[in-house]
């Protein structure tokens, strides 16, 4: 657990602090994007309620009311490309308001306590252009964030033991398995990381056409790497050096709640994607993220009810 977060839960206050960041994030981004009045006042009315009357009360399920029409309005929209973030240090997140984002990003909802999701934040900005060299992207501005999961490899090529294995391997425990879950949670995380962008300003823009040498191949194939389902078990990326302290070090861990106990990232974690955090021109938001392309309006259609009433 963070400092935030466990200064959070021992004064029980996480919860009532949350709600009025979002409101607060949501009434900025509805300005921001040059949103009706009354979407942004509706936001700021429901959340002054939504948090006055359930003060204190975690776990109590209540809605953050105006979500909805924020994100419709494209309130949590990203960037539209590497090029639209801004250069200069000053538009680039600072630490701690990395570690909020990346915290955050961390409350996903865990299936049997795998907690498959990794990240690894990479500031340098030589560093970041030569991984987004295709995108475009230049490192000035922004920080990029790794995106890595575990449970993908094939038992061959992962260092820990899935179960079925040995009492002293994985402690027994049946649900430390192989499966492709981790995906679906790091999505969810990168939902939640891209809100908790957009609460402190800024956006974010997810990438897959990298240019890192494939770990099956060795070769620089920056579309064909991410672009095929057969290396997501046996590895994609070769990034064993970022998962090790820039200056060198020891490798990094990632805690694995199943196995209530720290696992090595290197032999075990697989990138999955990337993406730039940084901040872009808000008063062309709307143009720059394309939330008014008529395909976003289409897409939101992408539903059916088996049994409608």
């Amino acid at each position: 657990m963070g400092k935030a977060a466990a200064e959070a839960a021992s004064t029980g206050a996480g919860s009532a602090m949350s709600r009025r960041e979002l409101v607060r994030g949501i009434a900025a981004g509805a300005a921001a994007l040059g949103m009706t009045g009354t979407v942004t006042a509706h936001a700021a009315e429901a959340g002054s309620s939504a948090v006055d009357s359930k003060e204190g009360s975690a776990g109590s399920g209540s809605p953050i009311e105006g979500f909805a029409a924020w994100a419709a309005e494209g309130g949590n929209a990203g960037s539209a490309g590497a090029p639209m973030f801004l250069e200069g240090d000053e538009n680039r997140p600072t630490d701690d308001e990395l570690t909020q984002m990346l915290e955050t990003a961390n409350t996903y909802f865990q299936c049997h306590g795998l907690t498959g999701v990794h990240f690894v934040v990479v500031k340098d900005p030589e560093e970041q252009a030569e991984i987004f060299k295709f995108m475009g992207g230049t490192g000035s501005g922004t920080v990029a964030v790794l995106c890595f999961a575990d449970g993908l490899r094939d038992q061959d090529i992962h260092q820990e033991q899935y179960y079925p294995g040995m009492a002293d391997e994985n402690g027994g425990n049946p649900e430390y398995w192989h499966m492709p879950y981790a995906l679906v949670e790091l999505g969810w995380s990168l939902g939640y990381l891209n809100l908790a962008a957009r609460e402190l300003g800024y956006r974010m823009r997810t990438f897959g056409a990298l240019n890192l040498p494939n770990l099956t191949t060795g070769e620089v194939d920056v579309c064909g790497t991410a672009g095929s389902f057969d290396y997501i078990t046996r590895g994609m990326w070769d990034t064993d050096k970022y998962l090790e302290p820039k200056e060198g070090g020891e490798p990094f861990t990632h805690y694995t709640m199943v196995l209530d106990r720290e696992i090595e990232c290197p032999g075990n974690m697989t990138m999955v994607c990337a993406c730039l955090i940084g901040r872009i021109d808000e008063v062309d938001a709307v143009s720059g993220a394309t939330v008014g392309a008529d395909y976003k309006a289409k897409i939101r259609d992408n539903f059916d009810f088996w049994d409608k009433d």
